[in-house]
């Protein structure tokens, strides 16, 4: 009895650990300033493409325009959350330097599974937004030296108009971006609470079989 019980209180704690990572997960913690994209181009130092979020390095020159036939892109006016990317700019901040770029679980997966995956050495095209409390860029459009690209397909993150005052009257949260997140969250939410319950009855269904056959010894 005693081995069954220790049995069901591992799993307790399993099934208790994976339901916080999911709500820290999927909490879009952080605000990012969507009405300020950010236009950054440059040679990879580093890439890693695990979920759930890729992260890819790359060293910005500082000499950075923006050329024209990227300005022309289609995916730029594509209006996500009440936003577009179109008329990004130059962060002065970014020159010169490695800068971490981060892209959503949707955009990981799409870079997971490419054939070609973008090598070090080779360049990228990026728009992101920039983290109103930390600065981190979250990618919303990548292009690729060998041709592939990831674009954005649903809100990412919750989104504000800027980041200069975080008081309600000054700042403006996207409405309809916190709609579609609030609905992305759930539906992600909602996938990964079932799998966990799935595994949960499985192992319940190991450990009364494993205790069932150590009684009879």
């Amino acid at each position: 009895m005693k081995l069954l019980l220790w049995y069901i209180s591992i799993i307790f704690l399993f099934l208790l650990t994976s339901t916080t990572t999911v709500q820290a997960h999927h909490g879009f913690t952080g605000r990012y300033n969507a009405s300020n994209p950010i236009y950054l181009q440059g040679t990879i130092q580093e890439a890693t493409y695990s979920p759930p979020h890729a992260r890819i390095t790359i060293y910005i020159p500082n000499s950075l325009t923006i050329p024209k036939d990227f300005l022309n892109n289609q995916n730029l006016s594509n209006d996500i959350g009440g936003h577009s990317l179109e008329d990004p700019s130059i962060l002065k901040e970014t020159l010169g330097r490695d800068v971490e770029l981060i892209f959503p679980p949707g955009m990981t997966s799409e870079l997971s599974n490419m054939e070609n995956k973008p090598v070090n050495g080779s360049e990228l095209q990026a728009v992101v937004y920039r983290n109103c409390i930390n600065g981190e860029l979250r990618v919303q459009m990548a292009l690729f030296e060998n041709g592939e690209s990831v674009v954005r397909d649903m809100v990412n993150q919750t989104q504000v108009e800027t980041c200069e005052n975080s008081s309600d009257e000054t700042e403006k949260t996207s409405s309809s971006a916190n709609d579609n997140a609030a609905e992305d969250r759930q539906k992600q939410a909602s996938n990964s609470f079932f799998w966990i319950f799935v595994l949960l009855l499985l192992l319940l269904i190991g450990g009364f079989a494993g205790y069932r056959l150590f009684k009879k010894k």
